[in-house]
């Protein structure tokens, strides 16, 4: 049976491969990341690269531009072990407006995972939206994680997939993290792949949003995968939709007691 096998944010099973330049006019720290595969029935076992790697059986892929997605895939072959993982970590920061000020952002993201047979697969993303002064402090702290795996139990209390939107305040001109990984394990055939995205908007439900913007890290998108996650600006509407068609339907079901 397959075990769990999150990769805990610093991928320590696959090396950082890359850096990118930071972004100068905010002194954002270079984003750093990679790949790796594996497939413990060949010779050489392993494969990994800055945005992609394949070996038989086990692939993964790290976009940066001009969005973010993360995947990885796996195959397990007879009597063997693939494994395929991608992580990255990138900075951001809000600017705009006058002095420091607590700006409520969103982190729109897809992350799925999936798998048939003897496999498992899981992804996460953590924000840190302050952190180099207080990076312990929960509020400024936001992460998801998703998982699906054939052994019971191993994800329990997690969903296989999100598509939503995580709430978080951020200080205007102090640096944020972003920490994300995906990985997939197979044996025996077992096939099982998992994806990620995320997009850092201002929350425009916020009052001055228009005043304000997020920047990443220079050589990393903050725009929107075309992978069905709505508009920033669509979530207010949304919400406000949401509200109506409650609002709706809570005035139908009095009337239908009243009849």
């Amino acid at each position: 049976m397959m075990k769990r096998i999150f990769l805990v944010m610093a991928a320590a099973a696959a090396p950082l491969v890359f850096a990118g330049q930071g972004h100068a006019a905010q002194s954002l720290p270079a984003f750093s990341g990679g790949t790796f595969c594996e497939n413990t029935t060949l010779d050489p076992s392993v494969g990994q690269g800055a945005t992609s790697c394949n070996i038989d059986g086990a692939g993964a892929t790290l976009d940066l531009l001009p969005a973010i997605k993360l995947t990885a895939f796996a195959e397990g072959p007879a009597g063997g072990l693939t494994n395929g993982s991608a992580h990255l970590t990138y900075y951001f920061e809000v600017t705009g407006g006058a002095g420091v000020v607590q700006v409520p952002i969103i982190i729109l993201t897809n992350m799925s995972t999936s798998f048939i047979g003897d496999a498992g697969a899981d992804a996460e993303i953590a924000v840190d939206a302050d952190y180099l002064d207080s990076p312990e402090n929960a509020i400024f702290r936001a992460s998801q994680t998703v998982c699906a795996n054939s052994e019971d139990n191993a994800c329990t209390g997690f969903s296989a997939s999100f598509s939503g939107a995580l709430h978080l305040t951020a200080l205007s001109g102090v640096a944020g993290r972003v920490l994300m990984s995906v990985s997939a394990s197979g044996v025996n055939g077992g096939i099982a792949d998992a994806y990620a995205d995320p997009l850092i908007e201002i929350d425009p439900s916020f009052a001055d949003a228009g005043l304000y913007k997020v920047i990443p890290s220079d050589g990393v998108g903050n725009v929107l995968p075309n992978t069905g996650v709505p508009e920033p600006a669509s979530w207010a509407l949304m919400l406000v939709g949401f509200g109506m068609a409650g609002a709706a339907l809570q005035r139908q079901r009095t009337a239908v007691r009243v009849a």
